[in-house]
């Protein structure tokens, strides 16, 4: 799976605009960043190849705090990007 299969998803199936887009690719980056600041054992979103991969990362988001307090000043920009990206990875298989 990668960014711009996922762009095309975003913006095709869900009906999103280019800005939006933009926005949750921007989220996206920085959810790779925490992952590779925190030594996670997946460092990129785009290199997942399962949805159990996924999963964990979820799993991590959930309990990590500085997501926990970004998303939440970014008005969950940052989580509900990640959940479109998880819809588009059951949607890709």
């Amino acid at each position: 799976m990668n960014l711009e299969h996922f762009k095309a998803y975003i913006k095709d199936v869900r009906g999103v605009s280019e800005s939006t887009a933009r926005h949750y690719e921007t989220a996206l980056y920085t959810i790779n960043a925490l992952l590779e600041k925190y030594q996670f054992e997946i460092s990129s979103l785009f290199h997942t190849t399962d949805i159990d991969e996924l999963d964990r990362v979820k799993e991590f988001l959930d309990q990590n705090q500085e997501f926990q307090t970004k998303d939440s000043v970014g008005h969950r920009m940052y989580s509900v990007a990640f959940k479109h990206y998880y819809r588009f990875a059951m949607w890709y298989k």
